[in-house]
């Protein structure tokens, strides 16, 4: 089951979504139910730059195991260079918390994006 609200802007993006899930995971017994609240914000201040920003709470919960909680926050930066090259700028912040032992993970990436549009009849 997933519920989301998006609301458009003139030129900016929000969202909010909440979603709860049963799977199965390998090596561990039974089914487990993932529940997840994920918001993010859209901006584009200028016409050749977007940034994004979102952040998340998951958590993981099963009768054979310990919960396990997520964090998460993300920044995003891409500016346009020319009409197929961007230059982009990203930030990801992550935290696992499972009976008391945290996990964090931190990802900066920078990079060109180059794409070039065709239209296929």
């Amino acid at each position: 089951m997933s519920v989301g609200l998006t609301h458009r802007f003139k030129t900016n993006v929000l969202s909010l979504t909440y979603s709860r899930t049963e799977t199965v995971l390998v090596g561990q017994v039974g089914r487990v139910e993932a529940d997840s609240v994920v918001g993010g914000l859209t901006l584009t201040p200028l016409r050749s730059l977007q940034v994004n920003l979102g952040a998340a709470v998951s958590n993981v919960a099963s009768k054979h195991a310990p919960d396990t909680t997520v964090y998460r926050a993300n920044a995003a930066v891409s500016y346009r260079l020319t009409k197929w090259l961007s230059a982009s700028l990203s930030y990801r912040f992550s935290v696992q918390d499972r009976a008391g032992v945290e996990i964090y993970h931190n990802v900066l990436s920078i990079g060109l994006d180059a794409s070039y549009s065709i239209r296929a009849d």
